[in-house]
């Protein structure tokens, strides 16, 4: 196992990252960004919008053609036609007799 002296070097050292992370943002550790516009244009423009890109949304018949190629409601889809069909069959055969 590591000693507790490496251990306090290894936080330390990780410490003064920290920090010169910290200093190389020019924020600071307990209080963020100072916040004001100019400092907020000139990080906007040194690092970009903070925003994803909107993405195009998807119609409802894009969303009923995915779930036609679903293999599973292909399959219920054939059993509900075979029922369909096979109850029409035995009606009419009773309605006959």
């Amino acid at each position: 196992m590591y000693s507790s002296i490496t251990l306090h070097i290894a936080i330390i050292m990780f410490l003064h990252q920290i920090e010169g992370l910290s200093n190389m943002l020019k924020t600071n550790l307990h209080k963020g960004i100072s916040g004001d516009d100019a400092d907020l244009l000139k990080r906007k423009n040194a690092f970009g919008s903070n925003t994803y890109p909107q993405k195009k949304g998807r119609s409802f018949w894009m969303f009923l053609w995915d779930a036609c190629k679903d293999l599973t409601l292909i399959i219920l889809e054939i059993a509900a036609a075979a029922s369909l069909a096979f109850g029409i069959k035995s009606e009419v055969i009773l309605s006959i007799g």
